[in-house]
């Protein structure tokens, strides 16, 4: 709907009307001054047309509505304000009774922009001055109106500050202002009659108000005031005046226009709105409105001990009864409460409403509590549509209806008992709905029941529900970000693809190419792109991969892996039980888990809430122990299948190694596992003897050639592998290697001291790589960390220190100094000197004036002089550079390097906490970079890479460091790795869920299940002991009715037996008469 519609009404009074008496009918049988029409109007207000006398009128005796009205614009529209109250504006309208439903719902949902409802629970009986006990108020605000917010349903009343709708209105502001967090707001809306509105007058407005000020005042007629907490006010004008029920036909219309709409539960708008009545209370005149309803498939759930005639309807419900006893029974209770009324019509209406049994629902608070109310609105609704076939089709919108509600409960007990055949495309629609909604419980229900999640992923379907991402959300904003990429790549005269509705209704669509590349800014550069087969690289000048029309064949493909894209599905919207109950469907765990931690710590770095942000990280912590525990029972059960699980190239993630995915993932947990240092171990040594003595390292490694020698012991080595890792183990010496000064000067005569400095420079840098190499021991790999930690903490400190520093030093500078010309002086003096300051080296007479030297520039000796000597200082505000320099020398050796003291403290304690976990993480960076980095060093690194060359290209000798960190299986070896690993993986959900099994929490869960059937039992005992009440009642009445029919036999003269009529012998009878 267009916006300018939605804020322009000024088209109410063309199409909604309102009703005036139009025919002058005097009431003869009211008092009062003045004459009063039938319509409850005094004869003033009406025009000369109806008070004109004339033949028609004189020959009518009782006025009608249909009759006697006529139909005008409505005068009263528009939002209200209720004064005082601090109340958001809601909408009110005055119509005509005969006003079309279909207008006033289109009104409601596209105007006033209240959300269509899941359903619509009108709720009547209490009128006039109701006295509402204490828990049948507990039921409205815990039951009614909590059920209400959890559905998306609408209650409607009256809307005013008398009877039910006083209570129901008071419910919803109890419930409000308990709830202060919830984003859902309880929708409850007013029908009531125009003509009984307390100051309807300050409403009416022919153009409208927006808004209108209204004052509810204290006297008796404010009773039926307007009631602030509803959301909207239907004020139906039947041309009378003080009259009630000219609103219940109007009802009964638009609640049947509702039950023809469809909801839109998981965006396809296929469940028709249910609409449910509830009776509180009530008087004779609700049997016909009740009749009706059910008349219409209505159903009515009656609240049991609210009294009135909801009390009768439940007894009757509840017993069973013959026709006989029925109408016995229902004209007995009805002249005990309603003695005045027509006994005989209202009994024929309560026989007519139990032919109707199934579609009313008796509630009894005592039986059922106030917590499981919305329980019983679904399970009223459920009744009612009961069927008797057992063709899944027929219960489709029930099931829709359980999803939207989210009671699983009910879904598993009414409609996956057994007794219904289920289909897997049945089940398609409901599993989308449970998916876009969240509701991991429906999606485990349908897979258990037989849906084929390879039918029905396919990548249109999976190209739909990430369109249904929430609008809010970090996805949907990586996406559009992505989408409008494309579209700048494109150009605006390309042909873009169109944007078809998605699967929630909006008009936003995305494509697996945006996916694509989102999870590629997720996961980094160091795999290939998942997806990136399903599309063509189209512009190769660019590098980009653009999406073109006639490109989309691959919709129409199911989803090659569907847990797996289900998975990252999950994931990227951070939906915990989701994504986890999908990585235990899939394959490949150990890599699946270490991909969500990566995925999830990468989005909350750019997470911009910090809730949200600690959710995720508390996600990524998940999955990578989930990883780790897989990986665990992996190792376990055989170790040379967990070294491969670790080094194997995935397929599925871009060909890339758990090992790899745990690196750019952090998971340090991971790779501080045994498992990975035991293989770590492996690749360290090589062929190498671990039961080598250290000394005999070290002098392998201050004396390269005793490596040829048998002082170090190789298994199973080859010359050429010996020979490869000797080079390989020359890397830590090479690396130390210095040019020699004397050859590079004789060399280059004129560069010698350019030389000199680069070569001092180097080897600050390789002694610097020595202490890197030490990072492999377990004892100085820790320290290291530390001493790395602390740098960071280092430049915090040289921020703080260089500002105070400027800070002092340009002060002094200007203070003592301030005919300086020297650039080099000057910054010396601004820098360098305030920082030897703080080590104590303070030139005084430099500072002091009282120790000033003579020897200085004044400014008037010559050119030459003046480069020599310094300026003189200036002896002005001496005081105020000594006060300074006490200052600085106060913060600079106090403060700051107290702070930095204490900052070096607290990093050492974080990392020594963790110090193994630290060390092994950094030992696995270590040995990759060994391997990866030539033996040599510069310059003689030109002699490794034409070793490489000869060996790789002339001689093709294969690399064998490549295979260390990377295999590429066979597909038959690889499908036997992962069908391994899924077993290792159900065998850690068994231990696990055993192990869950055995805690406290679940067997207290398991024993309020068995308290919960052991009260279900009661219940049916007490229900199987009411009918053999009723049972035993029945047969003392056929036994006395056969004792008189025999006395009276004996006593005729139709039958002649001198015998005596039979009597009952029971069992004690037998027991007594024995001997």
């Amino acid at each position: 709907m267009d916006s300018t519609l939605g804020k322009d009404q000024s088209w109410i009074p063309k199409v909604i009307k309102k009703k005036t008496c139009s025919t002058f009918l005097e009431d003869t049988t009211t008092q009062s001054k003045q004459p009063l029409c039938q319509c409850g109007n005094p004869k003033a207000c009406h025009n000369s047309v109806a008070t004109e006398d004339n033949f028609g009128a004189a020959i009518v005796s009782r006025w009608n509505t249909a009759e006697h009205t006529t139909e005008e614009p409505t005068d009263a529209f528009g939002d209200i304000e209720f004064f005082g109250k601090g109340r958001i504006h809601g909408k009110f309208v005055r119509l005509s009774s005969d006003t079309d439903p279909a207008i006033v719902y289109t009104l409601i949902t596209q105007f006033w922009g209240i959300p269509p409802p899941n359903l619509v629970v009108s709720v009547v009986g209490g009128e006039g001055s109701l006295k509402m006990k204490t828990w049948l108020k507990d039921i409205l605000r815990q039951g009614l109106v909590k059920a209400a917010q959890s559905t998306g349903a609408w209650i409607v009343t009256s809307g005013l500050q008398v009877g039910i709708g006083k209570y129901v209105g008071q419910a919803v502001r109890d419930h409000a202002m308990a709830n202060t967090r919830s984003t859902a707001k309880v929708v409850a809306m007013g029908i009531a009659p125009w003509g009984i509105v307390y100051k309807k007058d300050r409403l009416v407005n022919p153009k409208g108000s927006f808004p209108v000020q209204y004052t509810v005042g204290s006297d008796k007629e404010a009773d039926h005031a307007l009631d602030d907490n509803y959301s909207a006010f239907l004020l139906v004008d039947d041309g009378t005046n003080n009259r009630m029920g000219g609103e219940i036909q109007f009802q009964a219309r638009l609640e049947e226009h509702i039950l023809t709409q469809r909801t839109g539960i998981g965006g396809r708008g296929s469940i028709e709105i249910p609409v449910l009545c509830l009776l509180i209370k009530g008087g004779p005149n609700m049997l016909e409105r009740i009749y009706k309803a059910t008349m219409n498939n209505i159903p009515w759930l009656i609240l049991a001990g609210s009294g009135g005639m909801a009390d009768i309807l439940a007894e009757v419900m509840v017993k069973s009864f013959t026709a006989e006893t029925l109408k016995e029974e229902v004209e007995g209770r009805i002249r005990k409460h309603f003695p005045s009324e027509d006994v005989h019509s209202l009994v024929e209406l309560v026989e007519k409403i139990f032919e109707n049994k199934h579609l009313v629902t008796v509630y009894n608070a005592d039986l059922d509590g106030t917590e499981e109310f919305d329980t019983m609105i679904l399970k009223a609704l459920f009744k009612a549509c009961k069927k008797q076939s057992t063709n899944a089709e027929a219960y489709r919108d029930e099931l829709k209806l359980a999803v939207a509600w989210s009671r699983v409960d009910l879904a598993k007990s009414q409609l996956f008992n057994g007794e219904i055949l289920w289909k897997s495309c049945d089940l398609e629609d409901p599993m989308t709905a449970a998916l876009v909604n969240n509701k991991p419980e429906f999606v485990k229900l349908f897979i258990d029941n037989g849906i084929n999640m390879v039918e029905y992923l396919s990548y249109r379907r999976l190209e739909e529900l990430y369109s249904s991402v929430a609008g809010n959300s970090l996805l949907h904003t990586f996406l559009q970000k992505k989408k409008e990429e494309r579209r700048s790549l494109q150009g605006k005269e390309a042909t873009l693809l169109p944007d078809s509705a998605s699967i929630d209704g909006s008009h936003r669509s995305y494509t697996l190419l945006e996916v694509m590349k989102v999870l590629k800014d997720l996961m980094g550069d160091f795999n290939e792109p998942m997806y990136g087969q399903l599309f063509k690289q189209t512009d190769s000048r660019k590098n980009e991969l653009l999406l073109k029309p006639q490109e989309l064949p691959y919709q129409t493909r199911k989803c090659a892996s569907p847990w797996t894209d289900l998975f990252i599905w999950g994931v990227l919207q951070s939906r915990n039980e989701m994504a986890t109950y999908f990585w235990e469907m899939g394959g490949e765990s150990v890599s699946s888990g270490l991909v969500a931690c990566r995925i999830l710590r990468e989005m909350a770095h750019h997470q911009p809430e910090a809730e949200g942000a600690q959710v995720m990280k508390e996600m990524a912590a998940k999955f990578a122990q989930l990883s780790l525990d897989v990986f665990n029972q992996c190792y376990r059960h055989n170790e040379k299948r967990a070294f491969c699980l670790l080094v194997r190239q995935c397929p599925l993630w871009g060909r890339a190694t758990c090992l790899q995915l745990a690196t750019e993932a952090d998971a340090w947990n991971f790779l501080a596992h045994d498992g990975v240092q035991a293989l770590l171990n492996q690749i360290w040594w090589g062929e190498m003897d671990r039961n080598t003595e250290t000394w005999k390292l070290c002098l392998a490694f201050f004396c390269p050639p005793f490596i040829y020698s048998k002082l170090i012991k190789f298994s199973n080595s080859t010359e050429e592998q010996i020979t490869e890792k000797t080079v390989s183990d020359l890397d830590s010496i090479d690396g130390d290697l210095l040019i020699q000064p004397s050859e590079v000067s004789w060399m280059f005569s004129s560069w010698f001291e350019m030389g000199r400095v680069m070569l001092c420079l180097d080897f600050m840098v390789f002694s610097f790589r020595l202490v890197h190499i030490f990072a492999v021991n377990k004892q100085l790999g820790p320290k290291i960390i530390i001493v790395g930690k602390m740098m960071k903490d280092v430049f915090f400190f040289l921020f703080f220190l260089g500002v105070w520093l400027m800070a002092y030093g340009v002060a002094t500078q200007g203070l003592l100094y301030h005919t300086e010309t020297r650039a080099s002086w000057i910054f010396r003096r601004v820098f360098y000197r305030p920082y030897l300051q703080i080590f104590g080296q303070i030139p005084l007479d430099e500072i002091d004036a009282a120790r000033f030297h003579s020897k200085c520039s004044t400014g008037n000796l010559t050119t030459g002089l003046e480069d020599e000597l310094s300026p003189c200082t200036n002896a002005y505000a001496n005081w105020l550079v000594i006060l300074l320099l006490t200052i600085f020398l106060l913060v600079a050796n106090i403060l700051l390097v107290n702070l930095l003291i204490a900052m070096f403290s607290y990093t050492f304690n974080k990392v020594q906490e963790k110090s193994d976990i630290y060390w092994k993480f950094q030992r696995y960076n270590l040995i990759v970079e060994y391997h990866k980095r030539p033996a040599l060093a510069p310059p003689f690194i030109i002699l490794s890479h034409i070793h490489i060359f000869i060996k790789r290209n002339i001689r093709k000798v294969p690399t064998v460091k490549g295979t260390l960190f990377r295999m590429d299986l066979s597909e038959a070896v690889t499908n036997r790795l992962m069908t391994w690993e899924a077993v290792q993986k159900e065998n850690y959900l068994v231990s696990r869920n055993r192990i869950k099994r055995e805690s406290n929490m679940e067997q207290l869960k398991r024993t309020a299940q068995k308290v919960d059937s052991v009260l279900s039992y009661i219940t049916d005992i007490r229900e199987h002991d009411r009918r053999l009440r009723v049972l035993e009642k029945q047969v003392d009445y056929c036994t006395e009715a056969l004792k008189w029919l025999a006395e009276s036999l004996l006593q005729s003269d139709l039958i002649r037996n001198n015998r005596a009529p039979p009597t009952f012998t029971g069992p004690s009878s037998k027991k007594d008469s024995k001997p």
